[in-house]
């Protein structure tokens, strides 16, 4: 045997009368409630690199961004141009510490043929420390260790 509470009965009730006359119903139908499931929303780009930002200001940094493309400016006279594609999002740069460029992707994002190749060609050419980053918590890893071998260095 099911068993039904009063509310339920009730409202199961005014949905058969409805139903049966939809002619007489004389306002929306009655809806039975829903149980509440709070689900957390996906995680974006955006939202990691707000907090990768924090995290850079707290420990000292200053965290550029980097844009890629060609702008075209206010009045529309003049493009400007950005770095080039595939350039990672922001340049680090700190007193003591030695800067580093970051790129940052969503949750399991890929990084496209172009950031493959100039990060290659930035890290072979410059010898620049590149951190690729899906996570605050993968930056404070990254910043713990790069923080303890310019500290080593004595710079």
């Amino acid at each position: 045997m099911v068993r039904v509470s009063e509310m339920q009965l009730s409202l199961l009730k005014e949905n058969l009368r409805r139903a049966a006359d939809p002619a007489a119903a004389d306002g929306p139908r009655v809806r039975r409630p829903r149980a509440f499931r709070l689900t957390a929303p996906a995680i974006s780009e955006n939202d990691i690199e707000a907090g990768c930002v924090t995290i850079l200001q707290l420990h000292g940094y200053w965290a550029v961004k980097l844009h890629a493309g060609v702008f075209k400016s206010l009045d529309g006279k003049r493009h400007v141009h950005g770095v080039k594609k595939g350039t990672p999002d922001y340049a680090c740069l700190h007193e003591k510490h030695r800067g580093f460029l970051m790129e940052v992707k969503r949750p399991g994002g890929e990084l496209s043929l172009e950031q493959q190749t100039e990060i290659r060609l930035l890290k072979l050419r410059y010898r620049l420390p590149i951190v690729v980053v899906e996570s605050a918590d993968e930056l404070c890893k990254f910043l713990t260790q790069h923080e303890r071998f310019t500290d080593s260095e004595g710079q």
